[in-house]
């Protein structure tokens, strides 16, 4: 036995102040806030978006830079990656590969474009079918001589 088996166990949990209950609570009337400015109002406060009294506020004051374009971008895609769609089933070899199907399949976005570029395939012997799609001129001509279709 310790003399801390006798003790009253402390409180981990103290009980909200209750503030502006009268001046006998010791956090009447103002509750603490002190007389009037804008720190006493009502609300949160932010002093740095609101403003630093009659001065501008700071977001007022900061430069309104840069632009968001709401056209989308091409999506561009290495001819592996197709390569790989075509090994794997995620796309058809027979069938026409146009935008559509890309998006159908998740890779472009609504009314996006996409770009196929060439990264350094020697030979290339299938014949594939496009439709609506950016190619760069190394993997047309290499699309081409192969006898794919590009529309």
């Amino acid at each position: 036995m310790n003399i801390y088996n006798f003790l009253k166990p402390i409180k981990t949990t103290t009980k909200a102040k209750r503030k502006g209950r009268g001046i006998g609570s010791g956090q009447g009337k103002t509750a603490g806030k002190g007389h009037k400015g804008q720190r006493a109002r009502s609300g949160k406060y932010n002093l740095k978006v609101r403003g630093f009294g009659s001065q501008t506020s700071m977001a007022r004051f900061l430069p309104k830079r840069g632009f968001n374009s709401h056209v989308t971008k091409n999506l561009t895609l290495k001819f592996s990656t197709l390569l790989y769609m075509f090994d794997n089933k995620i796309l058809n070899s027979n069938e026409v590969i146009s935008t559509e199907s890309l998006y159908s399949i998740g890779l472009l976005k609504k009314n996006q474009n996409a770009k196929v570029i060439f990264d350094g395939l020697k030979e290339f012997d299938g014949k594939l079918s496009f439709s609506g799609i950016i190619f760069s001129k190394s993997l047309k001509d290499l699309l081409v001589s192969s006898g794919s279709t590009i529309l």
